[in-house]
């Protein structure tokens, strides 16, 4: 038996669920949200929150640090969520940590940059995260990918194919992959030091947020599973695709 731990929308990725709460799961890895559709709500959104706003919303968890100076990320998780938010004031400095990174100011997810451009999609080979019993799945996406071109090569990082020829030979899954990868930070720009990088250049007034996704991001997305249902994949794999490893008895 495990957790069916759930939330509304990823924005592109799940989460580890150590980054979120306190402990790692075996079965509750970050996976990339494939099918969830870009478009929605909460795929990507924006909050503008003034000092004073920040200074009240802290209080009120018994945090009192004075005026409110400035807010920093300062650790992230692999995939580009907040897992540490420096909060300066004028009476000293405070930590929120991971889920605390979201709760205590309001917003609707951990993955978030202050003052700079959105949170961008990680780039990620399926090499990486392919489970072991996932053959049932990988049987179906080459199926509806209606190519001899294996999955796994297609999506490597750095495949020169253009994007038009790659939407000619496959399903909207590869389509949706390939967006991923060119707007993707490199893999010599590691996630932590570009948001770090964003994160200096937080004033001290307002602080415009952005992030992606609603809810804590663990386990399954709902938005995603019903994009893959959507696009015929059956319960079952839609399990094994959020919750690692695991085994549905029938």
């Amino acid at each position: 038996m495990i957790g069916g731990y759930y939330f509304s929308t990823s924005g592109g990725y799940t989460e580890n669920s150590e980054n979120v709460w306190s402990s790692a799961l075996d079965y509750l890895k970050a996976v990339p949200d494939i099918y969830e559709p870009q478009d929605l709500k909460k795929s990507t959104w924006s909050v503008t929150l003034s000092a004073d706003e920040v200074k009240s919303m802290l209080a009120s968890r018994g945090i009192n640090v004075g005026d409110i100076v400035d807010l920093v990320p300062t650790q992230f998780s692999d995939v580009g969520r907040v897992t540490e938010l420096k909060v300066v004031g004028t009476n000293g400095t405070e930590y929120l940590t991971k889920e605390k990174a979201r709760t205590y100011l309001g917003l609707d997810s951990q993955w978030y940059t202050i003052n700079s451009e959105p949170p961008e999609v990680p780039n990620f080979n399926m090499d990486e995260i392919k489970k072991d019993d996932e053959p049932e799945i990988e049987e179906e996406v080459t199926k509806r990918n209606n190519t001899t071109k294996k999955r796994d090569d297609i999506y490597k990082t750095g495949d020169t194919k253009k994007e038009e020829e790659v939407v000619k030979e496959t399903k909207p899954l590869l389509k949706l992959l390939l967006s991923f990868v060119n707007s993707s930070v490199s893999k010599d720009e590691p996630v932590e030091e570009k948001q770090t990088a964003y994160a200096a250049k937080a004033n001290k007034g307002d602080f415009v947020i952005q992030g992606r996704g609603w809810g804590h991001g663990i386990g399954m997305s709902q938005n995603g599973a019903i994009g893959m249902a959507k696009n015929d994949f059956s319960y079952e794999e839609i399990i094994k695709w959020y919750y690692s490893g695991v085994k549905v008895e029938k």
